[in-house]
């Protein structure tokens, strides 16, 4: 029977992983908080959608059925492309998220009010 000792070969300290834990969480927390911000401030009563059918609904309806074209044709858009590209477009859209997430979290700090 061979002795074998559960060694960790990361070579990473365990500050460091501390660290690294914060930080991921802070910055999903900053995503999400930029994601669900932005949806609100689409849908809210006195958001972008709202603004758009309230001058008529076929402005409304022309709008939406635009932001709907340009996402299908940015899905289509997508699928021939590498695994590369790909990466870069999740980038910018988890940091981008995070940006706008620290935008409204430094807005509330300092108005008291997103």
């Amino acid at each position: 029977m061979q002795n074998v000792r559960s060694r960790s070969n990361s070579g990473v300290s365990p500050v460091a992983s501390v660290a690294g834990l914060f930080s991921g969480f802070g910055l999903v927390a900053l995503v999400l908080l930029g994601i669900s911000r932005t949806i609100y401030k689409v849908v809210a009563d006195d958001g972008l959608i709202a603004g758009l059918f309230g001058k008529s609904p076929s402005t409304g309806l022309f709008a939406v059925g635009a932001f709907i074209a340009v996402c299908i044709g940015g899905w289509l858009t997508g699928i021939g492309s590498t695994p590369r590209q790909r990466l870069w477009v999740s980038n910018v859209v988890v940091y981008g998220s995070a940006l706008i997430g620290s935008v409204y979290l430094l807005r509330y700090w300092w108005t008291g009010a997103f």
